[in-house]
């Protein structure tokens, strides 16, 4: 199940790849009022949801409450002190590395 799950991953990564690298790029940069920062969060949140709507589709409930966690603390950036913040943006760093890797 998990290797069914990896190759719509790739697929889906291949295809959002520059959307992630922008939207990193934005939440580690603008300030948090900044309209692009709002765009930014609502562009990942919906692909965060994406992952777990594949994931539960799959079976693997786990990994779509994790999408889901990751979503919900995602959006909670927005009204984060700018320590949470910059805490947040280094983990959803650490993300993008491990999807990169899938590619």
């Amino acid at each position: 199940m998990l290797d069914v799950f990896f190759q719509e991953m790739r697929r889906e990564l291949a295809l959002t790849k520059p959307d992630f690298m922008r939207w990193l790029v934005v939440l580690g940069s603008t300030d948090a009022a900044a309209p692009a920062f709002g765009e930014a969060i609502e562009g990942y949140s919906a692909q965060l949801l994406r992952i777990g709507q594949t994931a539960e589709m799959l079976g693997m409930s786990g990994l779509g409450a994790w999408s889901t966690h990751a979503n919900a603390a995602l959006e909670a950036m927005t009204s984060a002190s700018n320590e949470t913040r910059i805490a947040a943006t280094a983990h959803f760093d650490k993300m993008a590395v491990f999807g990169r890797s899938l590619l």
